[in-house]
């Protein structure tokens, strides 16, 4: 498990990102940790390459929408359908830039499934908006 946590494994890169995510949630810290950090050094390319496809997992596209992730690859994770509506929720109650509030709000299907969306977009807009 250490060495899937440490990403010695020869693994495709989504199918590593997979085992990652979910290592991460482990008991044991060492292999949490382990999995944490090798997730840290995974390559902005690789983490957009991920966001953007459709048949990545949905805890993979959950991770990047709560991660520290560029700007870019938070964009592909909303705009990916495979997103789970949870995590957009998540996204929309902590993302300050009005151009990401922007799509996340474009999407009426998604909306229309998790209305809980909308009120975190208008509480993340008032939260973050400039005085004038």
């Amino acid at each position: 498990m250490l060495a899937a946590a440490s990403g010695l494994l020869p693994l495709p890169q989504a199918d590593l990102l997979e085992v990652l995510v979910a290592l991460r949630a482990s008991e044991n810290q060492e292999i949490a940790n382990a999995a944490a950090a090798t997730l840290n050094e995974q390559e902005s390319r690789d983490l957009l390459d991920a966001a953007k496809a459709t048949d990545t997992s949905p805890a993979v596209l959950a991770y990047l929408g709560e991660s520290d992730a560029t700007r870019e690859i938070r964009e592909a994770v909303i705009l990916n359908a495979s997103t789970p509506d949870d995590a957009i929720v998540q996204m929309a109650a902590c993302v300050s830039d009005g151009s990401l509030l922007e799509f996340i709000t474009l999407n009426q299907q998604r909306l229309v499934r998790s209305p809980t969306i909308n009120g975190r977009t208008d509480s993340s807009a008032s939260t973050n908006s400039i005085p004038l």
